[in-house]
């Protein structure tokens, strides 16, 4: 009886001080963060990855999104894509608002050499790493995505 007690007690101390604001929220403390992978080089695919990139990223969560596969083109100045349909933009202008937004955007350097891409004919604000860096951030990572 006395731990039903004391555990009755103890949420009812913690619900008066949540809603005094004193202690953080579990929605707010629990954010998780999300790693996408994005492969797919078809324009409606990765656009919604994207979209969902930076509406998890406008809704406070970190996000990092790997590009590689043929989605690299998307990553590469000078290579006419169609736009993506929901936003009227072609996924390397969502990258480049992705990466405004905050989002950490990285391609691994084995997928630019497989496809002959040089560090320079990428746009701005995408990271090269390689394999560790890749494990790390999907470590950190609560949720994973794949396109």
């Amino acid at each position: 009886m006395r731990f039903v007690t004391e555990t009755l007690r103890n949420a009812l101390v913690g619900a008066a001080l949540l809603a005094a604001g004193s202690l953080p929220s579990h929605a707010e403390d629990a954010a998780p963060s999300f790693f996408f992978t994005l492969t797919s080089g078809e324009v409606n695919e990765a656009g919604a990855a994207l979209h969902l990139a930076r509406t998890f990223r406008g809704k406070g969560r970190s996000v990092h999104v790997l590009v590689i596969g043929e989605a690299l083109k998307f990553a590469t100045r000078g290579v006419e894509t169609a736009p993506f349909a929901g936003y009227g933009k072609t996924p390397q202008e969502m990258l480049g608002m992705v990466i405004e937004d905050g989002v950490t955007v990285s391609i691994c350097q084995m997928c630019l050499s497989v496809q002959s891409v040089e560090e320079g004919q990428l746009i701005d604000g995408v990271a090269i790493v390689n394999g560790y860096d890749v494990l790390d951030a999907i470590e950190q990572s609560e949720k994973q995505l794949s396109f």
